[in-house]
């Protein structure tokens, strides 16, 4: 996806080693959640403003009962 801005910005793990986002599409679409794993020391230079293009993929999981489709980041780069 093109043109993403990072609304929130979190890392996660024991370590910090993880990266939380929240997104928000070109044109100030609904906000939505990705995670990109062994990355969390990126958090510290992409702040929540930042734009972005981010690739990501799709994997259903199930936490608590419930099954969720999660977007997983495996590339991202600054505009």
């Amino acid at each position: 996806m093109k043109g993403l801005t990072i609304a929130e910005s979190r890392t996660v793990g024991a370590a910090g080693d993880h990266w939380k986002l929240r997104l928000r599409p070109e044109g100030g679409g609904y906000p939505f959640e990705a995670m990109y794993f062994g990355n969390g020391a990126l958090a510290e230079e992409y702040r929540p403003g930042r734009e972005v293009d981010a690739a990501f993929t799709l994997k259903r999981s199930k936490f608590n009962g419930q099954w969720k489709v999660d977007m997983e980041i495996v590339d991202l780069a600054p505009l």
